[in-house]
């Protein structure tokens, strides 16, 4: 009974308030933007669930492991998912992720994937 009630909770927050939708919006849109604007693809995705374009898939679970171990939980999303040659690491963004959070994600997931391609 007790997780029933913590989830009709749940549901009263977000009824009495759309704060929180924004906010995930505000840093999807935020993260999205920064990436797109540095030359890097995402996609055509519509949500805030943010796919880094990456290719093969050995960068994909390469990449991921660099930036767990840099404390960043990205999921890689490789063949047969998706076709092969077109992996990618998927972001999870939520709406209490401080801007700055945001910059280090976008700048650790770049500087690695740089590395990954040079």
């Amino acid at each position: 009974m007790g997780l029933c009630n913590a989830g009709l909770k749940i549901v009263d927050e977000l009824e009495a308030s759309d704060e929180r939708v924004k906010k995930l919006w505000d840093n999807a849109t935020y993260l999205q933007t920064k990436f797109t604007e540095g030359g890097y693809s995402i996609g055509n995705t519509m949500t805030p669930i943010t796919p880094f374009m990456v290719g093969s898939e050995e960068k994909a679970t390469t990449l991921t492991k660099m930036l767990f171990e840099e404390g960043i939980l990205v999921s890689p999303i490789i063949y047969p998912t998706v076709a092969k040659g077109k992996a990618r690491i998927r972001l999870m963004i939520s709406s209490v992720h401080s801007k700055e959070q945001l910059d280090a994600a976008y700048e650790a997931v770049v500087r690695n994937y740089n590395l990954l391609n040079n």
